[in-house]
């Protein structure tokens, strides 16, 4: 068992570590969030200090620095495709952003800018410099209490789901505020939906709120994260697993428990379970022992194989196996089809490798620990390796959400053949073949495409996000 120390802290006036309510609080929060940190966004990343729970977040961010390619595929040799590097910006926004989370282009040119950190809906201008707020955080009918993705609406208008407020807010094409939608009823879930009610049974909504995630639903809510919006009816988004049966064991790593992709109706809230997929082995909780040492377990689930989706705009949604690399696509008629594996060659985890994850962690254990009261239980916070590593990577990360473009190409993040600093893209045509593999410069990542263009986060100049765009008019 290897175990990685920081700096202590300073404790109470007396001398003594004294309890602190507020540290306590944030511990249980920290559990909560590596319990669930599968299925959050993960659009921030290292260095947030807002909060404890964003903290917890990042970790798992910046635990998957590392990843890529696996086993079970055919070599190298079996495909000629190579890694062409991704086509340069040829615009740079000036002004820069604290965590972008959301990004949709507008049809004059400019793009809706969603920044979590900030707490606001902008739109920004490539070509004046120019960002101006369109939307914040508030309690007032014209703020928004939590955002979620930007979609296309008719009229080359947008939507955006304020799931605290249970109402879709339709934006004009200026990115102006046109009128809220409110939906949804006061019903409470029934327990386990949508992943424990027969497939077709109408949903109740807390608080009329049909989704959102990031913890909009309340308290205990069993309502899925939305993805994708197809027209204005139909939603596409991920469900929760059941409750666990049992008590967790804070001894043990909490059981795997497969969770459901879900097509919704937004307007009878009634939903279909498209598919079941499984998540990553999660680690066991962080504690604290009697000496003021708070333990992280680290976890493999970086370089585990995991089940990612994506949905199209005919309501088609595309199932990714990580075991072969092949494609299930799921029709809205209920048909379903697959196609052939994705040609790739696997990548061996390192010790490089391992001790970048633990690296990431423990640099955001070092934040975690310098944001917390001064008077706290936690005087050090320590990393215990995971009982066992991957040999290989996965085909493609799990950690990064899939991204589908105006001509229905599949774009999944994965780990660089050659640099494994940097981040690769396979391309996937809608015949499940690989058309193209993009290297991005290190600290980018894709975040959004509009019509032959791309939009990446820069993070490699500043602790902000810079937003950049690219052409792609030249890719197959």
């Amino acid at each position: 068992m290897a175990q990685y120390r920081t700096s202590t802290r300073t404790t109470g006036e007396s001398g003594r570590a004294l309890p602190f309510a507020v540290a306590a609080a944030e511990i249980a929060s920290m559990r909560a969030s590596f319990r669930s940190w599968l299925f959050s966004s993960a659009l921030m990343r290292l260095g947030r200090r807002n909060s404890m729970i964003r903290v917890a977040r990042a970790v798992a961010v910046a635990a998957t620095l590392v990843s890529g390619a696996s086993p079970w595929g055919q070599p190298l040799a079996a495909q000629a495709l190579s890694e062409t590097d991704f086509p340069k910006p040829t615009a740079v926004l000036k002004e820069s952003f604290r965590a972008v989370r959301a990004v949709h282009a507008l049809p004059d040119g400019r793009v809706l800018v969603m920044d979590g950190g900030a707490q606001k809906l902008l739109v920004a201008d490539f070509a004046s410099g120019k960002v101006d707020t369109r939307l914040n955080a508030g309690a007032e009918d014209g703020e928004f209490r939590t955002l979620g993705p930007l979609w296309g609406w008719p009229g080359d208008s947008v939507a955006t789901l304020d799931a605290g407020k249970g109402r879709l807010m339709i934006l004009g094409p200026d990115g102006a505020l046109a009128r809220a939608v409110p939906f949804g009823g006061s019903r409470s879930a029934p327990a386990g939906a949508p992943s424990g009610a027969p497939s077709g049974a109408p949903m109740g909504m807390p608080s009329g709120m049909p989704g959102g995630g990031m913890g909009a639903g309340g308290r205990g809510s069993r309502i899925p994260t939305l993805r994708a919006l197809i027209g204005t009816e139909l939603a596409i988004g991920t469900g929760v697993p059941p409750r666990p049966t049992a008590p967790l064991s804070p001894a043990s790593a909490p059981p795997r428990q497969p969770y459901p992709i879900v097509r919704l109706s937004l307007r009878t809230l009634r939903y279909d379970t498209v598919a079941q997929l499984m998540p990553a082995q999660a680690p066991r909780a962080p504690a604290t022992n009697t000496v003021g040492t708070f333990t992280v377990h680290v976890s493999s689930a970086p370089l585990q194989s995991v089940d990612v989706w994506a949905a199209y705009g005919d309501g088609t949604v595309a199932v990714v196996r990580a075991a072969t690399y092949r494609i299930e696509w799921f029709a809205l008629d209920g048909t379903t089809t697959s196609t052939d594996p994705v040609p790739f060659t696997p990548v061996a985890v390192t010790e490089g490798d391992r001790k970048r994850v633990v690296e990431a962690y423990r640099q955001v254990g070092d934040e975690m620990l310098k944001s917390l009261p001064t008077r706290t239980s936690i005087l050090a916070v320590a990393y215990e390796d995971p009982p066992s590593w991957p040999t290989t990577h996965p085909p493609f990360r799990s950690d990064i959400t899939p991204l589908v473009d105006r001509q229905e190409r599949l774009w999944l993040a994965t780990r660089c053949w050659r640099d494994e600093q940097a981040l690769c893209y396979d391309v996937i045509d809608r015949h499940g073949q690989r058309v193209a593999r993009y290297r991005l410069p290190p600290k980018s990542r894709l975040v959004a495409f509009g019509p032959d263009v791309a939009y990446t986060i820069d993070e490699q100049k500043s602790d902000k996000d810079v937003l950049q765009r690219h052409p792609l008019s030249r890719l197959p």
